[in-house]
């Protein structure tokens, strides 16, 4: 649905586009999750509360497939958390070429720690292309991964991901870094159903 037709209650006209469609798209089995909207809170005077009038529609509808909401910030988290069933902030740090950074390097932990106060589970956006005037290094993407596992984080969802083949710090980060978290998946994933990774 367009930006401008999210601002006030969920339309009559909407629910039936929901209902119509939203039980036929479900069976598909590529269907992960349903990306429910990308920075809301940006975007016009969306209305935290028409997100949640949909997500209903949503869940009765396929309560098997959760409801993710981007926010790029902790008060847009604060904002739209209950019209989602996860979190999915997009905290790029912004690297620069001098070694400084917008945001400061430990701010996914505060996503993530918002994330969890507010009862919802928390996949990352991480950074994986050039916002600023610096790809991130190596280093860089996998301080961010493991800073936001080590504060509750439950998947990671990587945006641009074409672009970062670009980078030479990006072209092997994403891959090296998840066969690590499979090399070290029972102890990372140590309370979960036994089995349900591989």
């Amino acid at each position: 649905f367009a930006h401008s037709t999210r601002v006030g209650r969920l339309l009559p006209e909407q629910k039936k586009h929901l209902e119509k469609y939203i039980p036929a798209m479900s069976k598909n089995p590529s269907l992960l999750a349903w990306y429910f909207a990308d920075e809301p809170e940006s975007r016009g005077g969306n209305n935290p509360q028409w997100f949640v009038q949909a997500h209903e529609v949503m869940q009765e509808m396929d309560p098997y497939h959760p409801n993710l909401m981007l926010n790029w910030g902790i008060h847009g988290m604060q904002q739209f958390y209950e019209g989602c069933d996860i979190l999915i902030p997009d905290c790029y740090i912004r690297y620069m070429a001098d070694g400084t950074t917008e945001k400061p390097r430990w701010a996914i932990a505060d996503w993530m720690k918002t994330a969890a106060t507010l009862g919802k589970p928390a996949w990352l956006v991480p950074q994986v292309f050039l916002w600023g005037n610096a790809a991130p290094t190596f280093d860089d993407y996998r301080a961010e991964i493991w800073q936001a596992l080590i504060h509750n984080c439950k998947g990671f969802q990587l945006y641009n991901f074409a672009e970062s083949r670009l980078h030479s710090s990006l072209t092997v980060a994403p891959d090296a870094v998840g066969l690590e978290l499979k090399l070290l998946k029972d102890l990372v994933l140590e309370n979960t159903i036994p089995g349900a990774v591989k």
